[in-house]
């Protein structure tokens, strides 16, 4: 990712839509699974510019690392956690075993996404649990994915794939963003007829516009993890380690 889609991201990341929804989604995933708990070992993966760090430091200690040095340095001047440089698969700098690692938006940065897996595996304890996002379908590539240095959009099967070759067993996995996928489905197709599809996605719209889309979107957390969504803009999977032998 450039340096101008990090000021981007870092800019808008507490106000955009996208990102305050998908953290009231996870918010109401974590507390599904960790409700009334207070983890010892939380590590984010990826953290970039750390906006959700705030919200993992409710449920528990936290660590996490970032490739880029310049997230990093933001990341730690929100005095959250120390952020430590890393990436993967190999160069993971923690040796602890935790009860939670997530990646959110991160797998589908990394070329071995399998080994990707497998490296964070052995970080996670026998009962711990890995939460990933990640954006699905491949016709819904855009220069937003070009900008921030995608590998791929993955399809759910494709991804519970890589899940099964890496060791792991999902619990709980779903499209969402469901109900915006019509509309951004709309944008995708008039941005490349009209080729005005320069750019990223995480500008910010007018206030009005901007809260309306986060309504909508977050709204989902009412259905989510109660039911899996059919189809959708984005992928959640959580996953334990697959310890049958």
């Amino acid at each position: 990712m450039d340096r101008d889609a990090y000021l981007s991201l870092h800019a808008h990341e507490e106000l955009h839509w996208w990102f305050v929804a998908r953290r009231r989604i996870i918010k109401k995933v974590l507390n599904y699974y960790f409700a009334g708990k207070k983890l010892n070992g939380i590590l984010e993966v990826g953290c970039g510019s750390g906006g959700n760090l705030e919200l993992l430091s409710c449920f528990g200690k936290v660590h996490a690392m970032e490739m880029d040095a310049y997230c990093v340095e933001m990341a730690n001047t929100r005095k959250i956690c120390h952020v430590k440089s890393g990436s993967l698969p190999d160069d993971v700098p923690f040796t602890e075993k935790f009860e939670l690692i997530c990646m959110f938006d991160v797998l589908e940065h990394v070329d071995e996404d399998v080994k990707a897996l497998k490296a964070i595996s052995e970080r996670l304890s026998d009962d711990g649990i890995l939460f990933v996002t990640v954006p699905a379908y491949g016709f819904l590539w855009s220069n937003h994915d070009v900008v921030l240095n995608h590998k791929r959009r993955y399809m759910k099967r494709q991804l519970l794939d890589v899940f099964a070759k890496a060791g792991m067993r999902p619990v709980y996995s779903t499209y969402f963003n469901t109900f915006l996928m019509p509309l951004v489905l709309l944008v995708r197709a008039y941005n490349k007829l009209t080729g005005k599809s320069k750019g990223d996605d995480n500008k910010l719209s007018p206030k009005a516009v901007n809260n309306l889309l986060n309504k909508v979107f977050s709204s989902e957390r009412f259905i989510i993890p109660g039911m899996s969504m059919p189809f959708g803009v984005s992928i959640l999977i959580v996953a334990k380690k697959n310890n049958e032998k």
